[in-house]
């Protein structure tokens, strides 16, 4: 019997060692206004990982509507991240319409970016213009609106590689390209040549508007 109460001393010892720290950080968090669940104080707390920066950031969270994972802040926060910028970044995504998630806010912190900023320049439009594509029948002016396709943070934006392998693209089709129709020639490059599917696959960029100026030799 006695063995039995020392045990049971024993485990509600344990308890209290783990459940008080759970119950105090989860009264700092009431006073900041911020409603955690046991569990989500009880990985906080497990992980080492709560301040009143922490629980700030994550009232922020709630009071933004931006869903989140408590184990993905922990891995976040335990990796080095800074959950200021993943947060900033997602709340402009939200605002703008900018289909995201928080792995992808996350690789981006992590690497070191501003979250927000990344975001913003997905919304770049670039123009790249190529004149004097021609074979002995035909000569081609272009002229392309672009953005990249998001996120882009990762993308390597070079507007002379896209402008050569464009270039590259037409003048191969003029190669073989023996008609003197102006738009039977613009309908040919944009349905076969540079179609959605070569932006998109090939030089992951989304074409925004075309000028294509076909004259005869």
């Amino acid at each position: 019997m006695n063995r039995l109460v020392i045990i049971i001393i024993g485990l509600g010892f344990v308890g209290l060692i783990i459940i008080i720290p759970t119950l105090i950080n989860l009264l700092r968090a009431k006073l900041i206004g911020l409603n955690l669940s046991f569990i989500d104080s009880w990985k906080l707390t497990q992980n080492k990982v709560v301040n009143n920066g922490l629980l700030k950031t994550i009232l922020k969270f709630k009071q933004n509507d931006i869903p989140f994972q408590i184990n993905e802040l922990i891995a976040q926060r335990l990796a080095g991240g800074d959950l200021n910028n993943c947060l900033d970044g997602l709340i402009y995504a939200k605002q703008n319409g900018l289909d995201t998630n928080f792995k992808i806010v996350s690789a981006i912190d992590l690497a070191g970016k501003n979250v927000a900023e990344s975001f913003v320049d997905s919304n770049k439009i670039y123009e790249v213009r190529i004149s004097g594509m021609s074979n002995t029948k035909i000569t081609i002016d272009y002229r392309i609106e672009y953005k990249y396709q998001f996120p882009s943070v990762f993308i390597d934006k070079n507007e002379e590689k896209v402008k050569s392998k464009i270039s590259e693209k037409i003048m191969k089709f003029l190669e073989t390209w023996t008609e003197y129709n102006e738009i039977e020639t613009e309908q040919m490059i944009r349905n076969n040549i540079l179609n959605s599917d070569y932006w998109e696959n090939n030089l992951r960029i989304i074409a925004l508007k075309q000028d294509y100026l076909i004259r005869k030799k």
